[in-house]
């Protein structure tokens, strides 16, 4: 019976397996070794290359030459067979993290990471982090600066793009604040005017109804001029009394087209400011003002629980 060295493809421990059996079990973790020469070639020096299923050091080597060209989609099939087979394993998550950067920074060319908004970020912000901090807890002490320095550097590159996005969500807030305070003013004076108008309509009711009394004591007085010349100055009473409430219910006629225009030129005002408001406030019509400051908060909150978490790694 030929003992062959073999090493575990689950837990790497070294084993003897027979190359009379078909199969072998490892006595560490237990898991099932197959020895066939469909998937396996094995040379007569001992050392074993498994062609079936890929030792971690392929997926490791394929992972990154796909990451190096471009090629995300199989990098992250790699990967993930790393995640399954060596979930111990600290390179699996730090390819992923090499990954997860470089997936961004291929996204598009506008800007240093390739995203159009920050906003655009956001929902990478805690993956990177989470990732970074299982492949530090799985590394090794001399690994844990190079991979601290990747995420590092990524966060570092968004602070940048985080600070010119405050400040235009600053602003963004700034200018909404003017334009509502603005608006409140124009419908303070709105509403006085819309007060004003409904008493004067009141009284503009009246004059027409003392118009009316006027114009009937008139005709009364018309009349009854024959029967005594005492309706003569009740008569002349109420044509002189006729005539002011004529004026006067013109008069308030004109107050209220005055206000009127008024009030049309103030709702013109507002429906201005609204209109500005629309097109000048928030340039991005993808994503809304909340929604920004939402994604920095996430930022904010990602990098300083990222940097309180690595501070205490040695």
């Amino acid at each position: 019976m030929k003992l062959v060295a073999m090493k575990c493809l689950c837990c790497g421990a070294g084993i003897d397996v027979s190359l009379d059996k078909k199969m072998a079990f490892c006595p560490y973790c237990g898991a099932k070794l197959l020895i066939d020469d469909e998937k396996h070639r094995i040379e007569l020096s001992g050392k074993i290359e498994v062609s079936g299923i890929p030792t971690l050091d392929r997926l490791c080597t394929n992972a990154e030459t796909f990451i190096a060209i471009g090629d995300l989609k199989n990098a992250d099939r790699a990967i993930n067979e790393i995640y399954n087979n060596y979930p111990s394993d600290y390179r699996g998550y730090y390819l992923s993290l090499l990954s997860k950067i470089k997936h961004m920074s291929t996204k598009s060319n506008n800007n240093a990471y390739g995203y159009n908004r920050f906003s655009d970020y956001a929902p990478h912000i805690r993956d990177v982090c989470n990732t970074a901090y299982k492949a530090l807890h799985f590394a090794p002490i001399e690994k844990h600066r190079e991979i601290k320095n990747i995420a590092y550097q990524w966060l570092k590159t968004l602070d940048n793009i985080s600070k010119e996005e405050n400040q235009n969500v600053e602003k963004y807030y700034q200018r909404k604040a003017y334009y509502e305070e603005k608006d409140n003013d124009l419908w303070r004076q709105v509403c006085e005017i819309e007060k004003e108008i409904d008493y004067l309509s009141v009284k503009e009711k009246k004059r027409k109804r003392n118009i009316y009394i006027a114009s009937v004591v008139n005709i009364i007085g018309l009349l009854l001029l024959s029967l005594h010349e005492v309706f003569l100055f009740i008569l002349f009473i109420s044509f002189i009394s006729t005539i002011i409430f004529i004026v006067m219910y013109f008069l308030m006629t004109k107050k209220i087209t005055s206000h009127n225009i008024m009030l049309d030129k103030l709702n013109r005002s507002r429906r201005k400011i609204r209109e500005s408001v629309k097109l000048s406030l928030w340039s991005d019509s993808k994503q809304t003002p909340e929604f920004t400051r939402e994604s920095l908060d996430v930022y904010y909150s990602g990098i300083d629980n990222f940097q309180a978490t690595v501070a205490m790694d040695p």
